[in-house]
């Protein structure tokens, strides 16, 4: 079983990631073996040390995992904020300013 959250709200329907994955193709990315994301509700992604949170329009933060970090920055890097370790406030970096 999936929960899935919308703009509509939430429900539980029978799936799997990989259903979602296939269908869904290029309109977002699993982030965490337990979590994928629609591209255009990703508000930012935060570093934090060594891992990386997935901010979305909503609020709710989805964690990154380690193996798929690097791919999450690569495609969300532009809109990435990263926050030092030491709890200092983050900051608004683009990566390709122009």
């Amino acid at each position: 079983y999936l929960r899935v959250w919308t703009v509509r709200g939430a429900a539980l329907v029978l799936g799997s990631l990989q259903e979602v994955e296939d269908a869904e193709g290029a309109a977002g990315m699993r982030v965490h073996r337990s979590w994928w994301v629609n591209a255009r509700h990703v508000r930012a992604v935060r570093r934090r040390g060594d891992g990386a949170i997935c901010e979305l329009r909503d609020g709710r933060e989805i964690p990154v995992s380690r193996r798929r970090k690097a791919e999450v920055l690569a495609r969300f890097g532009d809109s990435a904020r990263y926050e030092p370790a030491t709890g200092e406030p983050a900051q608004n970096i683009r990566r390709n300013p122009n």
